[in-house]
């Protein structure tokens, strides 16, 4: 996560290129948010690693206790190269056998 910003009613043209936040998607001044010339470069990668959140988003993510966010960042990277069926029934059990024992019995 990288520094927030404040938002304020300047317009883009009067400043520089927007920041858009990698959560709400709202757009804001790359100036204003004191993002350095460097970080501002590397938020405009197409394939980056580095993000950025609005003060919104980001007190949002500060009240989020850290092992849910442990636990979420786990769950996606687990789940980052599987492959996506739609219209299937999925189980809604809880207990990791009754879903792996639902998805061996084939139900299509």
């Amino acid at each position: 996560m990288v520094e927030n910003a404040n938002l304020n009613n300047c317009q883009f043209a009067e400043l520089d290129t927007p920041v858009k936040c990698d959560s709400c998607a709202l757009s804001v001044h790359s100036k204003c948010t004191g993002l350095s010339a460097t970080k501002v470069k590397c938020l405009s990668l197409k394939n980056r690693s580095l993000k950025f959140f609005c003060d919104g988003c980001d007190q949002g993510l500060k009240e989020l206790p850290d092992e849910f966010i442990f636990n979420e960042i786990n769950e996606r990277n687990h789940c980052a190269n599987n492959l996506l069926f739609y219209n299937i029934e999925e189980c809604d059990s809880n207990k990791l056998d009754d879903r792996i024992s639902f998805d061996l019995v084939c139900n299509w």
